[in-house]
Formats: structure tokens, sequence, C-alpha cells
């Protein structure tokens, strides 16, 4: 949308998702076409509605007048919980036009059934403003490691701000910053900056100037072990106790606690390739077959499928065994009670079980 030099906003645009960094760029990209480089006071307002009176007053603001700002935008952060109740007003704007200027609604989701979901469609006025993928999708076996939307858009975005990258300087990039397209943004800038406005950073300077701060999860971790990637899931553990983990919106710091967490990912996961094992000992193992029977959704089952080439039968007995016993290791007053080493050798044998035979 922010390439596309025809463009025009809808009188009301819905956000989707929880990416809050693309929601920003569109709303200034908005912003910038509606009211131009000169805001006058008055003409943008941000509204966290706390009843469905407030989304109707906003709505009465953008059809009257005003000899301040005769034109201005609204942003409504999520109005969720109201729009049962107005959305035949939004509806209404969004067919008829609001004349005094556009309204910007911002959900974290919103059904596709909803009348609003459709018409918004139909306008051309819903924008999806979701994390990326910033690995290979499962159904792209054997993809390199940068052939993600994340990558991809990192070329993109830096195209624009004037930095030439190639996709492995891109995947140097994602690999210290991770999923975080303001923390990417504010780096490439920083490069920029340092190459004196244009030009092509090299990897020396990626991996010099930009801080290791990727934030990784307890099922990185798993998905990185159960890969065989032994040395990704070292990395990721060392930065899962420095930075924390992040579960129902909480960070988690406590290496004792992340221990308990990963553990419980790890139980889940060899649980899914247990009940897929006895799918390939029947002769029925297959993406179609692992939905049927519950074990994982269909766009899942090909991870599943790749892991269980790796870990099935005995190795998968003896991933079993490695996490029984570093759960006694973390819970037993005997052995090593140490968060980082216990999982160091939980990952050491389920990522490479020759290794540590």
């Amino acid at each position: 949308m922010i390439g596309d030099a025809r463009w025009k906003p809808a009188p009301l645009t819905v956000l989707v998702g929880q990416e809050e960094f693309f929601k920003r760029q569109v709303l200034e990209h908005l912003l910038g076409r509606v009211l131009g480089a000169s805001r006058p006071a008055g003409s943008f307002t941000e509204i966290v509605p706390a009843s469905a009176a407030d989304v109707h007053a906003a709505l009465i603001e953008l059809r009257t007048p005003s000899f301040l700002a005769p034109c201005q935008v609204v942003w409504l952060r999520n109005p969720a919980k109201h729009l049962a109740e107005t959305q035949d007003a939004l509806l209404e704007a969004l067919e008829k036009g609001l004349p005094c200027g556009y309204l910007v609604i911002d959900l974290d989701r919103l059904a596709a059934r909803t009348k609003l979901a459709k018409a918004a469609a139909a306008a051309n006025a819903a924008i999806e403003c979701r994390r990326l993928w910033d690995t290979p999708p499962p159904w792209k076996a054997g993809a390199a490691p940068y052939d993600t939307e994340l990558h991809q858009w990192v070329l993109r975005h830096a195209a624009r701000l004037g930095l030439t990258l190639s996709p492995p300087l891109a995947g140097e990039l994602v690999a210290c910053t991770g999923n975080a397209p303001g923390v990417i943004d504010q780096e490439l800038r920083k490069l920029l900056d340092r190459l004196g406005g244009s030009g092509k950073p090299t990897a020396e300077q990626i991996r010099a100037l930009v801080p290791d701060t990727r934030r990784d999860s307890v099922f990185a971790l798993v998905d990185h072990a159960l890969n065989g990637q032994a040395r990704e899931a070292h990395a990721a553990l060392g930065r899962l106790l420095k930075l924390g983990h992040v579960m129902e919106g909480k960070l988690i710091l406590d290496g004792a606690s992340i221990a308990q967490v990963a553990l419980g990912a790890f139980t889940k996961r060899l649980r899914v390739l247990r009940r897929a094992d006895r799918l390939r000992g029947e002769g029925k193992l297959s993406a179609d077959a692992i939905a049927a029977a519950g074990i994982a959704p269909r766009f899942q089952a090909p991870g599943v499928i790749a892991q269980l080439r790796r870990t099935h039968g005995a190795a998968l007995d003896a991933a079993f065994t490695a996490l029984l016993e570093a759960d006694r290791a973390l819970k037993g007053r005997r052995g090593n009670s140490d968060p980082e080493l216990v999982l160091e050798k939980l990952l050491l044998r389920v990522a490479s079980p020759r290794a540590t035979a």
C-alpha cells in the first residue's frame, strides 16, 4: 500500500493485526496524503473509546466542519467491544463518506464474516498489520533461511530508506533483531547515517553496529532442537535467558521459571510427535492424516512430519528420557539444578543424539 502511488485512503480505514509498527506506518502515510507536510493543530485525534457513544461522537466530529482544521483524521484504538452497536453507522460512513475527514479503526482482529469486514475488503479499506513469518513456512521444505516474509519486507523497507541489501545481508540483520520491524527500522536508519545517506552496508558493519536484541520464545527453542539445529538452539537459549520469555503478555526473566516453561513446551511437542509416530507405524503419515486425527493443524503438519523423520522410534524414546532427566534435575535436591546447564544438556541430547552418545 505504501509503495502504491495510486492508493487513496477510504473514508474509513480498518487496520487489523498486532504489529504496532506497521499500523504507525500506515497512519503516517495516510496523514501525509490527506494533510500534507504541515498538519494544522486539531487535525489529528487519537481516541480509546470507552463506549459506543465515543464511536458515534467521532463520526459526528468528522461530519461537522471546523474552521481550525478543515480536514481531520480520527484514530479509534481497539473499539472491538463496541463494533456490534456501531456497525451500521460505520458501514454508512464507509459507503457515503465523511465530508470533513477520515476515520481509522485499529483492531487486533476482525472476524472475516462480519458485514464490516466484507465491506472494508470490498472497498480496499482493510489493511492487515500482522507479524510476518521470520522463518520459511513449513510447506517450503528446503527453502533458504532468508526466504521469508520478514526478510522480503526488510529488503523493500531498506530500499525505501536508500539502502541496498541482499537477502543474506537482510538475514544478518534479522539474526540480531528478530521479528521486530520497529527495531529493524531503527537499525537501518543507524546504518544509513553511518554510510552517509545511501549505500550498501557490509556484513561486518551490520555485526558491529547492530546489537543482538532478538527475543526468542521457548517454542523456537523446541523447534531448533527437534530440527537438529544445535548451534541455533544454543544461541536462542542464551537470548532467552538474557532477554526473557513473553507469556500471556507478561515478561518472564527468572531462569528456573523459563526452564519449566521450556520443559512444558518440549513435553507438548514430543507428545504430538508420539501420536504422529503411531500413524507412521501404520503407514498413514501425511499432512491430511495428521490434521484429520487432530494431532496438529493442517498448516503445521509439514513441520511435524519433518521433525518426525529425524526423531522417531528409539530417538523419540531417548528424547522423552532426556526430558524426564532434565525435569528431575531442576526439581530434585541432587544433580545440577542450574537452569541454563540443564537446558543446554537437554538441547544437545535432542539436537545431536549421536554426539551425546
